[in-house]
């Protein structure tokens, strides 16, 4: 029986030893994304903020631009341009997902704490003497969270904040181009 025992110890050492290198596997490095662009998922609505709110936000960031013509013009144009609203949406969306994974690094740790007290008088108790009872309870909740041995959470957290970024780029980008638009319409209109 010793023998059986002695034989099966390389065995279990091998499968340990398998189990432990598949989850050694290394993610590949993130091809950046060309356009850094992610097309908004058909039928869902696009987040429009309070028009107001938007024309003042425009107009303060606008006003660099000396033409009241022309001022008025691109904030037209950024408060009812569509791809800008999409992006806006998506970049949403991302920070949304960041803020999902960068979630699942760290457990949340809840405690919850409880005590009653009560008193029976002596006439009211069955033994004919007053009995005062006490009750606690504690409660302590760890939510579950992933131990990143092999980088799994690291990695699709990196890949969250490289699709915010380039969510990010992505606005500016519209922005540039319904200002540059603008501006060639206004002059066009003027000449």
């Amino acid at each position: 029986m010793h023998r059986s025992i002695d034989g099966l110890k390389p065995l279990v050492t091998v499968s340990a030893l398998i189990v432990l290198l598949t989850g050694c596997a290394q993610q590949p490095p993130a091809k950046p994304d060309v356009l850094g662009v992610v097309a908004p998922t058909l039928g869902q609505p696009l987040a429009v903020a309070d028009a107001s709110a938007t024309a003042l936000q425009t107009s303060q960031r606008l006003a660099w631009v000396q033409h009241p013509g022309l001022r008025q013009s691109i904030a037209q144009a950024l408060t009812h341009n569509r791809d800008l609203r999409v992006a806006l949406s998506n970049i949403e969306r991302a920070r949304a997902q960041y803020g999902i994974t960068s979630a699942a690094q760290l457990p949340t740790v809840a405690a919850t704490a409880q005590g009653s007290r009560s008193r029976t008088s002596a006439d009211l108790s069955s033994t004919g003497a007053a009995v005062t009872s006490s009750q606690y309870a504690a409660q302590l909740a760890i939510t579950s969270f992933e131990l990143d041995l092999w980088g799994r959470v690291r990695n699709l957290n990196e890949a969250a904040l490289q699709q915010f970024l380039a969510h990010g780029v992505h606005v500016t980008r519209e922005r540039t181009g319904v200002l540059i638009f603008a501006a060639l319409k206004e002059h066009q209109v003027e000449q």
